[in-house]
Parts: structure tokens; sequence; C-alpha cells
């Protein structure tokens, strides 16, 4: 051990500065404070020791609590010095100490000795209050300095601290920590999909006389309507003013790129534990994927061109994507198909959400197979269109100026929704427009809803149109039957399935179909005006959901007794005995099935039985009681009378 000769400290041998004072202890014995080793002095006569310089440099100390040798006495039991340690050479203390080049330690190393606690922190004015400053409550006005604004360091202002309590919540804590990095590569291959076959759509529209500007501006409204979101256009002048709406998702697009996003979303969120976590990705892709189309709905906007805005006289005007629809409905669109995937994961529900899954996993996959079949129900339908004859579909006839490029992009684009209106007219339901003018125009409203009659005299092929839609809807209701884990769940999931129809069906018709609204006003010296106007394209949607369930019931119970869940015996011999039960004839009396009375009105409990003929049988009697066998003489049977006496009479004695 080294002490230092300043403060008299304790110090652990090698350590070059003094751990208290910071004296140094690489400077010699002398000013150290090092005991040189000594040998132990005599002891004297009466067993204490003599004077020597330790103990009187020991009194002079005290008690002082740096006495090395301690406060009760330098003497043992039998009047030796206390163990020292070994004698350490030069040689030796000079190799273990650190070489002159090192960085000193600080002076402030407190915490190698815990009994001295650190000096508190002095007031910085106290320099010039020493020197004789007067004390000022704020320096920077004692030197003239400007004062700073705002919080000083280590404090926060006022909107980082509502951040840093936003941020602590555990809500928005789960929402902003998380797998971006996956949410990223899901919604950039969503939007890379979309943004493709929106560009090259938007090529093969271009007109001579569409500008870029424009040509742009619809690339934006194709990708946007791709995940919901619809059209909104604006102008006017001085005296009258108009605003306008339209919605139509390209159900083509729309499949490809959600499906490709589904696909993704899956295989990142494989191996994820917990479904709230596959949520919160969930979250975070319909995040990523709406904001890009927010900004798209506000830069790719043009004016109307040449033709729209001058016919209906509203001077400046402009159309793009709906921004309300590109930021919110986008991000409702998206963050619902994740999470129905995320649904479909059974393992990641609880106990009572494993019970829904359980009714709804079939049918979800039914109404995929559905989604799936539309385009290919739109090509069938062309197909059909073609084999009309001379009076068939000829696409250069429909599309009269258009070019055959443009055809061709809205007819890819409406591939689905094309498919949708074939089933529709397979289904006997009027598909066509609707036109509620409101006060504009001569002629009032307008409305051509027809069924498939109407539409087959000019395309013959349209006749076939119920074929397909009974095989989409056969093959969706098959994919329900397949899905189900056992075959005493198919009959179950069939009323599921058709639940879900319900539901399902108007959202689809609302997507597959071209809605628009447009609203007028106009102030001149003639007076004010004001109106509105709306138009639909599309199928009829409340008879679709009807015709639709109907067929889809009677495929449904076809499956179920194909598969045996249901046995026609004893399905006709329940309705025999229904029938039976509610049929009535007025002309005829009615034959009326007397029932016995009550028992509770007979005396006794139960009414009285008719007798049962009873045959008296007589006592009989072992054989020897009827004497001894006379042997030569016929012997009657066991139990019988004796020959020549009726059997209701008791035998002779």
């Amino acid at each position: 051990m080294r002490f230092c000769g300043t403060c008299g400290t304790e110090n652990t041998l090698g350590h070059p500065f003094c751990g208290n004072c910071g004296q140094d202890l690489r400077t010699g014995a002398a000013s150290t404070g090092d005991i040189p080793p000594t040998e132990p002095p005599p002891v004297g006569p009466t067993g204490t020791m003599p004077p020597t310089d330790r103990d009187d440099l020991r009194d002079s100390l005290g008690t002082s609590p740096f006495d090395p040798l301690g406060a009760t006495g330098s003497t043992g039991p039998t009047g030796t010095m206390p163990p020292q340690p070994p004698p350490v050479s030069a040689a030796e203390s000079t190799s273990q100490l650190p070489a002159y080049d090192e960085q000193a330690p600080s002076h402030t190393h407190y915490a190698d000795n815990p009994r001295h606690s650190p000096p508190p922190q002095s007031d910085p004015t106290a320099p010039y209050q020493q020197q004789g400053h007067p004390q000022q409550e704020n320096p920077y006005e004692q030197f003239g300095w400007q004062q700073p604004t705002g919080p000083q360091p280590g404090q926060q202002s006022g909107q980082q601290s509502q951040l840093a309590a936003l941020a602590a919540n555990p809500v928005v804590a789960k929402l902003l920590v998380g797998n971006w990095r996956g949410a990223g590569i899901v919604a950039g291959a969503a939007l890379g999909i979309a943004a493709a076959l929106s560009l090259l759509l938007a090529a093969m529209l271009k007109q001579d006389e569409t500008s870029i500007d424009q040509m742009l501006t619809l690339f934006g409204v194709l990708l946007a309507g791709t995940f919901g979101a619809g059209v909104s256009a604006s102008g006017g002048d001085d005296e009258m003013s108009m605003s306008a709406g339209a919605g139509a998702m390209p159900l083509t697009l729309s499949l490809i790129a959600l499906g490709a996003a589904v696909y993704l979303f899956r295989k990142q969120t494989a191996g994820y534990p917990r479904v709230l976590d596959a949520l919160g990705d969930a979250a975070r892709t319909a995040f990523v994927v709406a904001v890009p189309l927010f900004f798209v709905s506000i830069v790719f906007r043009s004016d109307f061109g040449g033709g729209i805005g001058e016919d209906m006289g509203t001077g400046d005007g402009s159309f793009g994507a709906s921004r309300f629809g590109s930021l919110f409905m986008t991000f409702i669109v998206v963050f619902s198909v994740l999470a129905i995937s995320c649904f479909m994961r059974r393992d990641w529900l609880p106990e009572k959400a494993q019970k829904v899954h359980d009714l709804l996993a079939a049918p979800i996959w039914g109404f995929t197979a559905l989604l799936v079949a539309l385009p290919v129900a739109g090509i069938v339908g062309g197909i059909l269109l073609l084999l009309g004859g001379d009076d068939g579909f000829d696409p250069g006839d429909r599309a009269g100026d258009t070019d055959l490029m443009a055809t061709m992009a809205m007819i890819f684009a409406g591939l689905a929704n094309a498919g949708y209106a074939l089933i529709g007219l397979g289904s006997l339901v009027p598909v066509g427009f609707k036109l509620n003018l409101g006060g504009f125009g001569p002629n009032g409203d307008a409305k051509e809803m027809e069924r498939l009659a109407h539409w087959a005299e000019n395309d013959p092929g349209l006749w076939l149109a119920p074929l397909v839609t009974l095989g989409v809807l056969a093959f969706a209701t098959s994919v329900v039957v397949r899905r189900s884990p056992a075959p005493g769940e198919i009959l179950r999931n069939l009323a599921c399935w058709l639940g879900l129809l319900v539901i399902a069906l108007p959202v689809l018709s609302r997507f597959a179909s071209l809605h628009a609204k447009m609203r007028v006003k106009a102030d001149s010296d003639e007076g004010d005006f004001s109106g509105k106007a709306s138009a639909y394209l599309g199928v009829d949607g409340f008879l679709m959901l009807v015709m639709v369930l109907l067929i889809t019931a009677l495929i449904a119970f076809g499956l179920a007794l194909f598969h045996g869940v249901l046995d026609w015996n004893q399905l006709t011999q329940q309705a025999k005995t229904f029938a039976s039960s509610v049929q009535a004839h007025p002309g005829q009396p009615q034959q009326q099935q007397q029932q016995p009375p009550h028992p509770q009105q007979w005396q006794g409990g139960y009414p009285p039985q008719p007798p049962t003929q009873q045959y008296q049988q007589p006592p009989q009697q072992p054989p020897y009681q009827q004497g001894p066998p006379v042997y030569g003489e016929p012997q009657q049977p066991y139990g019988q009378p004796p020959y020549g006496q009726p059997p209701n009479e008791p035998p002779a004695r």
C-alpha cells in the first residue's frame, strides 16, 4: 500500500496519482508518504514499544482517519507490531508504475475513494463575485450580450414535449415502430405494377389533340382509381361554377396490383408470432401507398382542353384524381384487403376469433374465386360478341372516330367490369345507364336499363350469357365446398357463403359500375340557378343481389346432394309430410281423428281397457296324485285332462 504524504489517503500500489487530492505519488517516498519497510522494533520489558519517529507522527496526527496504524494503539495482543505487507524493492515498485507519457487521470476520481464525496458545483458567477464584481441576476445584461431565444440546451419546447408525449402512447408507438422496410417492399410492388399498367393504358388512350399534361393527368386518374379513388373536376367563371365527381375502379388493374400486394405481404409476415404485428404492417403498407397517391392527385391535374369547358361555358377548369379518395379511400381499400389476408391465418387468431374464422374462411375463398373469374368472364363475353355474325360486335364501328388502340386499352382496363356485367345479363338482371338531369336539358331524365333479350337482338352471341353465369357461380361455390375441412361442415359453409354474398355483392356492384354527380350554380342578370345531375352505368344492384343469391342457392343445393350432405329420399318424405299437414280442401269434410280422453278424466287415472279373452286352465296336479299308472292302458300327457273329459272341467276324483 502507498500513503499520500499530502492527505494521508491509502492508495493501491501502482497508481501514479492520489485518488483523493491528485498528488503525484511517483516523486519519492518523502513526497508521497511511503513508509519504507523496517524491521520490527524490539519489545521492551513491559511489553510496550519504545518511542519511535512513527509513534511521534501518530501522536501528532491524533485519531485522524488517515492514520495507517489506527487510533487504538500500535501494539498487538502480545506487544508486537501488527502484520505488515512484505517489503517491495525499488526495482519492483518502478516496474509496476505506468509510463510518464500516459494521460494522467482526472483529479475527480471520487469513485476510487467512497469515503469522500465530490465537491459541490460552484456558481459560474463566483469568480466575478470574488473579484469584487456586483452580483448580477442575468450575465447577458451585465456584458451587453444578446439574450438567446427559444429553449435552452437540455430543455424541450412545447411542441417537442407534445410530440414526446404522443410518441409515448403505446398505440402510436406500435404504429410507428415496425417493419417499415417490409411495408415499403409490399407498397412499392403494388404501386409499381399499378403505375406501369396505368402509364401503358394512358399512352394507348392518348389522341393527337391530347397534350402531355392531360396524358399524365389520365395516368394519375388510372393509378388512383386502381385503389378505389375517383375523379374530381371543377371550373367556372364570374357567372357560373361547376363541380363534378365520378368513380369506377378498373377492376383488372386492381386485381393484379392488390393480388401482388397480398402475395408479398403474406411472405413478409410469414414468421410473425401475432396477428397484431401483421395488422400493424398492413396499416403501414396502406399508409405508404396512400401518401404518394395523394401527391399524385395534387400534381397531376390539367385543364379540360378544347371542347368540354367551352361547350359548358365554364371557362377555366381542371380535373384529376380526387384528393380525398387518393388518401383515405386508398388507405381503406389496401388495409381492408391486407387485413382479410391476416384473418385467413388461423394460428394467429385468439380462440373466439378462430370460431369466426372457421365460419368465414371457406366463403372468403369462394368470393376470391369469384373475383378471379371476372376477367375470364370478360374475355368470354368479348368472344360472344364476336360470334354475332354480321350484326355482331365491331370495334371499329363502336369506337367511331376513336383509335383502335384506345378502344383496346378501354377493353383491357374494364375487362373484369365487363365480366361482372355479363354475369348480370346471364342472371336476367337489367344492365344499362340512368341519367338524372335534375332540370338540365329539354328532355329531362333518361334511362335505358334493359335485360338480356334487348341486348341480344344486336349481339346474338349474348344468348350464351346464362351459361357463363352458371359456370362462374358454380366454380365459386365448388371452391367453398372444397375448402370445407370436413363433410359435416359443408352445409354450414354453404349457408355462410350465401350470407357473405349479401354483404359483398353490393360493394362489388358499386366498384364495378360507373357513377357520377355534377353540381352547377349560376348567377346572372336573369336570375340565380342551381342544379344537380347524376349518372349511373352498370347493373341494377338490388336485382343483381336477388338473382345471384337465388342461382347460387340452387347450385349449393345441388352440390350438397352430390356430396351426400343431404339425402334426397329424406327430403322428399319431409316435403310430403309438410304438404299433407298444410293441405286443406274447403269442399271436402275433414276426417277428424278421435283422440282418447285425457287419463285424468277417469277415476283411477287410466281409461278402462277392453276385456281380453282368457282361457281358464284347470289346476294341474302331479301325476302321482292321480294314482299309479296302469300298464297296458293309454296314458294322458303330462298336464292334460284325462281322456273323454272336457278341457274346461276339473278332472273327476
